[in-house]
This record gives structure tokens, C-alpha cells and sequence, in this order.
């Protein structure tokens, strides 16, 4: 039944789709053809019109058009279908509905949701009719799949979050967006006056989802040994560029920024037993991912597909090091044997390495490079650098690549978390 249905449901919708691109193309080509008729004879009969469009209509072009779309849709079902109904795949009666979800996605990203449009009071008038179609379609497909298996978190990607996650965006509140707010997305990647509520519910589903993708069973080897790795490179970045909506969402005070209040709120993430467990339970998972993808044929052949994942997970890796490196010299004992700071000292080193050697980092252009060193240098990696330096005697030119190493003022450090560590590391602690 399900796949009578799911196949129905594929034909429902190409049908759908002709009917609107055909009828538009119709009525442009009348009130053009109209026009040029006019132009041409300066008076337009019924019998002249209705010749000159059954002329189009009946053309071979017109013709081998409508052939080619039909043909396309044909294809991408036969296509997917053998994909899905393989062997290797699971839950086939869920994949039957997968297929007509994959052809929404495709409608909707090809005509309507490219990222610009997608993040603008425009864009958003096409998502919420879009999403629901979705959502019936998932929980169609939903119901052959257990509850605990993770090929979920790989649907919820797909088909909810990964125009924003592609576009490094959240829920933007357009009502509360000012002139100003563009140079605190420049700077920061976006400030808590700009968001709506639901930014922080997207955050903790994302979160949930990580935690299948980690954790959960897999029984699809396609998905287990490819898409599981690749989605959590991608959920992973996301997350923490937008953990800090966690904890400063509801700050709407003037200044937020410069204040004691932002600040505090947004140091609050090395008090959070929940978000430094998963933290820690993700850097090991980044690791995992490296070396499988540095062992698997198939992942690296679908890294080629996706150039941007892999130094991005080189950068990710160095930046959670350096977060939970922060956190250890908070509340331990001082010592540059720490387990946490020998850790990040290896990573930052090969994704130094990485940079350096590997072609295919150097042919990316100087925004993508760029994009990737904002990983590496985000938040607390200044201060662990300046701590290796200061006390541990590593030499800068160990850390250094591009010469991206500055000296860090002092007087710049001013969270009171890290005023904290410096007195603890000069007296010893």
C-alpha cells in the first residue's frame, strides 16, 4: 500500500508542478503574443490568435519540452528508487515516501528556496506550506522507521534544516532587523536582538538530532557508513556557531553587546554540565569522523562532492579543543601537562599541517580560507594560544601558518572568567 500510495502521491505532484509552469508559460506567451500581433496587424482577430497559438502549441519544440520534463521526473524516480530499494538500504517502504519528499525538496530549492531568497520576508511566505508538505510526507515514511534509529536525524536534515544549516543562518525576527544588526552578523555571525524565539527551540532540536547521530543505531549501511558522518560535520559547526542563542536570546537590553549582562550570559556555557558533556562526547566523535573518512573510499569519493566539509572539520576539531582547554583551566589545577591543552596543541598542529601541504586546501580561494582560519580563531583560541606561549614555552612559530599570530593585549581579555585563569596560572593554581 505504501508504495501505491507514495507512487500517486510522485505522480500528484509532477502533475501539479507541469500544471502550474505550464499554465504560467501560457499565459506570458498570450499577453506577448498578443501584444506582437497587435504591433504587426494593428487590429488582432479570434481566428488569427487562436492559429498563431495552436502553431506554438503543436511545435516539435513545445513538443520535446513537455517530453523532456515528463522524461526527467521518470528518470529521477527510477533513479532513486533504485537507490533506495537496494540491498544495502532499509526500510524500504519508508524510502517510497523518501522519493516524493526528495522531489519536493528538489521543487522547492530549484524554484523557489535559494539561500538569499530563503532568509528574506519574501522567501519565508513559501516556507511554511513547503514544511508541511514535509512534515505529511515524514510522518508517512515515519511510521516503518523505530523510533530510535537515526536515518531520522538524517530526514529532519534534510528536509527542515539544511537551508539553514548550508547558509549559516537561524530564524531571523525582520521586524526587529536594523540597519545596525548587519555589522553585528558581519562581526559575530549574528547578535540575540535578531532572532526569533524559535532560534533557541531549532538549537535544541539540533542538539537532540547530534545526539542520534552519536549515539543512536543505523540499520541503512548507506546512511551508517556516508550520511551519518557528513551530517554531523555539518550539525556540529552549526551548533556551536549558534550555541551562544542559548544563553543571550533574551537579552534585548541597549548595548547588549558591551554589557555586563551579555557577557555574563554568554560565559554561562562553562557552568552547563549538559553542553560541556557534549561537547566533550562530540570532540570525540570529530575525531572518529576524521579517520573514518581518512580509511573509507566512499566517504572521500562524497567528499569531492562536498569540498568545504572536510577543512571544516579540520577547523572544528581545533575549535572545540580549544573550548574544552578553556574549561580545564578554569577549574583545574594549572599545569601544561594538561590532557586538554596537549590535545588542542596537536590538533591546531594538524590542521597547520593540513593547511600547509594538502592541494586541495590551497586551491581554495581566499574566502574559503578565510572562512575556515574564523574556525580555527574563534572565541577562546587566542587565549589558549597566549597561554601556551606565555607559560608553557611554545614557540609561535610552532602555531603559526600565514602569519595569522598576534600578540594578545592583555587589556582585550576582558570576560572576568579569563582574569580568573590568568591570576590562578600566576599564582600557581
Amino acid at each position: 500500500m505504501a508504495y501505491i500510495e507514495s507512487f500517486l502521491l510522485y505522480v500528484g505532484i509532477v502533475l501539479a508542478v507541469f500544471a502550474f509552469l505550464f499554465l504560467t508559460f501560457l499565459l506570458i506567451y498570450m499577453v506577448l503574443s498578443f501584444l506582437v500581433l497587435m504591433y504587426k496587424y494593428n487590429d488582432v482577430t479570434y481566428p488569427i490568435y487562436k492559429r498563431h497559438l495552436s502553431y506554438v502549441l503543436k511545435h516539435k519544440v513545445t513538443k520535446f519540452v513537455i517530453f523532456s520534463y515528463f522524461a526527467t521526473f521518470i528518470f529521477l524516480y527510477i533513479f532513486k528508487a533504485t537507490d533506495y530499494f537496494s540491498e544495502d538500504r532499509a526500510y524500504p517502504q519508508a524510502k517510497a515516501y523518501k522519493i516524493v519528499s526528495d522531489l519536493v525538496l528538489f521543487d522547492f530549492d530549484f524554484f523557489i528556496a535559494n539561500r538569499n531568497l530563503y532568509f528574506r520576508p519574501i522567501g519565508l511566505k513559501f516556507i511554511k506550506p513547503y514544511q508541511e508538505i514535509q512534515a505529511y510526507l515524514m510522518k508517512k515514511g515515519f511510521q516503518y522507521i523505530p523510533n530510535d534509529d537515526a536515518e531520522r536525524a538524517i530526514w529532519r536534515y534534510e528536509y527542515f534544516f539544511s537551508q539553514y544549516i548550508r547558509a549559516r543562518a537561524a530564524p531571523i525576527d525582520f521586524d526587529k532587523l536594523h540597519k545596525d544588526d548587519l555589522g553585528y552578523i558581519l562581526r559575530i555571525g549574528g547578535h540575540p536582538t535578531i532572532y526569533k524565539p524559535q532560534a533557541k527551540q531549532m538549537l535544541i532540536e539540533v542538539e537532540q538530532l547530534l545526539d542520534m547521530l552519536m549515539d543512536a543505531p543505523m540499520k541503512d549501511k548507506r546512511y551508517d557508513q556516508v550520511e551519518r558522518y557528513l551530517t554531523t560535520i555539518l550539525f556540529s559547526q552549526w551548533w556551536e556557531q549558534f550555541s551562544f542563542l542559548h544563553y543571550t536570546l533574551g537579552v534585548r537590553t541597549p548595548h547588549e553587546e558591551s554589557s555586563k549582562k551579555y557577557r555574563d550570559r554568554l560565559m554561562q556555557w562553562t557552568d552547563d554540565p549538559h553542553y560541556l558533556k557534549r561537547l566533550s562526547k562530540l570532540s570525540a566523535w570529530l575525531d572518529k569522523t576524521k579517520e573514518k573518512i581518512d580509511n573509507s573510499k566512499a566517504l572521500r569519493q562524497e567528499m569531492k562532492k562536498h569540498k568545504l566539509l572536510y577543512p571544516e572539520l579540520m577547523a572544528l576539531r581545533v575549535f572545540v579543543r580549544a573550548q574544552l582547554a578553556y574549561v580545564d583551566l578554569l577549574y583545574k589545577p594549572f599545569s601544561c601537562e594538561l590532557k586538554s591543552l596537549q590535545k588542542y596543541y596537536k590538533t591546531r598542529k594538524e590542521f597547520i599541517d593540513y593547511a600547509k601541504d594538502n592541494n586541495d586546501f590551497k586551491r581554495f580561494n581566499w574566502k574559503e580560507r578565510v572562512h575556515f582560519e574564523k574556525i580555527v580563531m574563534l572565541r577562546r583560541n587566542d587565549f589558549i594560544q597566549f597561554i601556551l606561549f606565555k607559560y608553557c614555552n611554545i614557540e609561535k612559530k610552532q602555531l603559526e601558518y600565514k602569519n595569522n599570530i598576534k600578540d594578545l593585549n592583555i587589556e582585550d581579555i576582558f570576560l572576568s572568567k579569563s582574569k580568573k585563569i590568568l591570576k590562578g596560572v600566576k599564582n600557581g593554581r
